[in-house]
């Protein structure tokens, strides 16, 4: 005989808002240190009150003092399969060798990229990572320090 609107709290519930809570902790350490919107920190602060309010009417012996947050990381601006892409098809219309500054521009341009010194050193990194797998893979080439080109 089962009872409408009864509902029975299992741990697996209570653990995935505490796992819940610990994101948005993080997020909103992140959020306050990196100077977002105030607009998302009050939000996420309101949604992380309303998660520890559920978890004290879960859980009565619940303390949040040996929580820690789980680290936010921001989404990054371009996948790793829009990177290789873009990547490939610069060097494929190269008829030369080319220096890794000269991939990354065009490919800041193919992706809608803010032209940021910030941005270039992170797409530049992340070009360097990529090439080197690519070369592992036998699809690339190095020809000289930070100069790439290739196969045929």
């Amino acid at each position: 005989m089962a009872t409408t609107g009864y509902c029975v709290v299992k741990p697996v519930h209570v653990a995935s808002i505490v796992k819940r809570y610990r994101q948005l902790c993080g997020e909103l350490a992140y959020r306050r240190k990196h100077a977002g919107a105030t607009e998302q920190i009050e939000q996420l602060n309101a949604v992380c009150k309303s998660l520890l309010h559920s978890l004290r009417i879960y859980q009565v012996d619940f303390t949040q003092l040996n929580l820690r947050p789980i680290r936010y990381r921001p989404p990054e601006p371009v996948s790793q399969l829009q990177l290789v892409r873009a990547l490939l098809s610069t060097m494929r219309i190269a008829d030369e060798p080319l220096h890794i500054d000269d991939i990354v521009l065009p490919v800041i341009g193919q992706a809608n990229l803010p032209n940021t010194t910030e941005m270039t050193g992170w797409l530049h990194r992340r070009a360097g990572r990529a090439l080197v797998r690519l070369q592992k893979r036998g699809i690339v080439r190095q020809t000289a320090p930070d100069i790439w080109t290739i196969n045929s």
